[in-house]
């Protein structure tokens, strides 16, 4: 299973599991990216990418472990 990172668009991310829509939403991220990266929605939001993308990796693939 592929992991995300900071170059993935949250549309691609969404299409990769549909599932990860109420983590992403308890983040305050709302539908309607468009061709925006997690990147760029961290940025915005003001949210830590680090750790955006430490839970989504951990939810999407239950093997992954950030060191």
């Amino acid at each position: 299973m592929d992991l995300f990172d900071k170059n993935t668009n949250m549309t691609d991310l969404i299409h990769s599991n549909y599932l990860l829509l109420p983590v992403i939403n308890r983040f305050g991220i709302q539908l309607g990216f468009k061709d925006k990266t997690i990147a760029d929605i961290c940025d915005d939001k003001r949210i830590n990418l680090n750790f955006f993308l430490a839970i989504i990796n951990a939810f999407h693939n239950h093997d992954y472990f950030p060191e």
